[in-house]
């Protein structure tokens, strides 16, 4: 990631269900996979994620790192806010989620959209406390990533957070997110046969597998593949020209 190349030590946090996809990736460090599979005292790591997104509740673990990424926002389940709202309300109160592609609001009753964006920003709030921000004696900068299409998010936490500076970047290209997921199951799939059977996989041990689609795919996919099969398994594709793939071989 770039903004490590500035000096940023920012720690990925996710989802419990999205922790393998990252994984997987290579997204994270060993330091961070720790974190999530904290090891025992054998250093054998636990195959339990209990350290993610909606649990970084009086845990201390992040705090030396000055970057934090949400890869997404602290959205419960719908029926956490409603039981909220009818505690708070009454059970007369509209709960239903909002059905118009109003920008900012999830559900229907403003009373309740109020109750899930002050409960998102709070929790928001306390999460982003959990790195370096929070220790008194450290005067360095603190960096927050909030992967989010709704603006509203990051321009209330700007307000909320004074002295801060608030960044937009481009929206992010979603088509090209499952282009990287798909072509990794393709990676993945090649090396477990590479794995299998040796130095060399000819492309028609392939033909069973999802990497038959490969060869339908666009330059710009094939090239994903490719590197994705270089810089994470340290395997390379050897080329005939403009002719499909023929042959892939460690490095």
């Amino acid at each position: 990631m770039s903004i490590r190349a500035e000096g940023i030590n920012v720690f990925p946090l996710m989802t419990r269900s999205d922790y393998e996809f990252y994984d997987e990736l290579g997204t994270l460090s060993s330091e961070q996979v720790d974190i999530y599979q904290k090891p025992d005292a054998t250093g054998i790591r636990s195959d339990e994620i209990n350290f993610h997104l909606f649990n970084t509740v009086g845990k201390n673990e992040l705090n030396q790192f000055n970057g934090l990424y949400f890869t997404s926002l602290l959205n419960r389940n719908v029926a956490h806010y409603m039981a909220i709202a009818h505690a708070i309300h009454g059970t007369s109160i509209r709960t239903y989620e909002q059905t118009r592609a109003t920008e900012g609001q999830w559900f229907d009753d403003p009373l309740v959209d109020d109750i899930y964006k002050r409960i998102l920003l709070v929790e928001t709030m306390q999460t982003l406390h959990r790195i370096n921000i929070r220790n008194a004696l450290d005067h360095s900068s603190s960096h927050v990533y909030l992967a989010t299409k709704h603006a509203y998010v990051p321009q209330q936490l700007h307000q909320l957070l004074q002295g801060s500076e608030l960044t937009e970047f481009e929206p992010f290209d979603e088509e090209l997110y499952h282009r990287r997921e798909q072509a990794m199951v393709i990676a993945v799939e090649a090396k477990r046969l590479f794995d299998k059977h040796g130095q060399a996989v000819p492309m028609s041990m392939m033909e069973k597998t999802s990497y038959a689609r490969f060869r339908k795919w666009s330059d710009e996919r094939q090239s994903l593949t490719d590197d994705i099969l270089r810089t994470e398994f340290g395997l390379y594709i050897d080329r005939v020209g403009k002719k499909d793939v023929r042959w892939i071989r460690r490095l």
